[in-house]
């Protein structure tokens, strides 16, 4: 859901780098699955549970004020590590709408039949997100997610169908 930056101020606080587009839902949690960097041994390096103090917004950046964690030196060892959400606790979405966790992994078939690959990355580059399909090469596929091309998606079946051929 996001990945924690530089320390900000004294107290404690981290910069929160958010990755969702709507990120009220899991800023009012109060408490988060957190991964400190690999690099920093010593947090261990594995995901764990924080309490969180607070969360809120300072002039257009997120700040979040993780328990125990009182001082910029404490904050430091957050720096680059990532925190999220147990699945069970996002929101419900329409029909139409996917959480990207839902995508990775799907099997992608054109219209004709063909299979291309499956997701193995979405891309956010701003205007729509873009899937990545890797075949069995690892050769890349990059495909707009937008409905010209994506034509159904059917998490049921893990299968996504677009109107796409490999060489374009």
């Amino acid at each position: 859901m996001a990945r924690f930056g530089a320390p900000h101020g004294v107290r404690g606080l981290l910069r929160l780098h958010v990755f969702s587009r709507q990120p009220d839902f899991f800023t009012t949690l109060p408490v988060w699955w957190c991964l400190p960097p690999q690099a920093n041994a010593e947090l261990n390096g594995n995901w764990q549970t924080q309490q969180i103090e607070r969360c809120y917004q300072h002039s257009g950046n997120w700040l979040v004020k993780l328990s125990g964690v009182d001082d910029r030196d404490a904050a430091a060892l957050w720096c680059h590590g990532y925190a999220a959400v147990e699945y069970q606790q996002l929101p419900a979405v329409d029909s139409d709408t996917y959480y990207w966790c839902d995508l990775i992994g799907l099997s992608v078939q054109t219209i004709h039949g063909e299979t291309l690959g499956e997701v193995s990355e979405i891309m956010d580059i701003g205007a729509h997100d873009v899937l990545c399909i890797a075949d069995e090469t690892d050769e890349k596929i990059l495909i707009p997610f937008v409905e010209k091309y994506v034509l159904t998606v059917d998490i049921a079946q893990q299968l996504i169908q677009v109107d796409w051929q490999r060489d374009w």
